[in-house]
């Protein structure tokens, strides 16, 4: 015998309706909570918008013109990612020149390993670079720092 259209009164969560299908009383209140729910976010201000896009801008032109001046010889700072024979380059086109002309010039802003246990103060390995920021090698020195931001990303606060 058949109930809800499946054989031995077993459903798989949908009940029929004719053709069209409804949803089971879970994925109902699943709906109606997606519905009520409301993601706020706070507005970005106009200026910070606008700094921040003319200075990215200015760091692509910046970019281009180093460039520019590589390609004819007049600059002597080649940071470009090295050749190894057999291994396809590991960035193409504009994801090359990002990441010569903007991410390698800065990254040691962000990529900081910590040499502590993470708490209100934090000790922070010194490193050194020979190659532009391509490679770093440890000085064996540690800076004490305080890093609120890297503790509330990492979930100790």
């Amino acid at each position: 015998m058949k109930q809800n259209g499946c054989p031995n009164g077993h459903s798989n969560g949908f009940i029929a309706n004719g053709n069209v299908h409804i949803a089971s009383e879970r994925e109902e209140a699943k709906n109606d909570w997606e519905k009520n729910y409301r993601e706020s976010f706070e507005e970005t201000p106009l200026l910070a918008a606008v700094i921040t896009y003319i200075s990215y801008g200015v760091l692509v032109i910046f970019g281009y013109f180093r460039d520019i001046l590589r390609n004819y010889g007049l600059e002597t700072i080649h940071s470009k990612e090295p050749k190894i024979e057999g291994f396809v380059p590991l960035y193409q086109s504009f994801e090359n020149f990002y990441t010569r002309n903007l991410y390698i010039r800065i990254r040691d802003c962000w990529n900081r390993p910590i040499c502590s246990v993470p708490g209100a103060e934090v000790d922070l390995c010194d490193r050194v670079s020979h190659d532009y920021n391509w490679n770093f090698e440890f000085t064996g020195k540690k800076t004490k720092s305080s890093q609120p931001g890297l503790l509330q990303l990492s979930g100790f606060c």
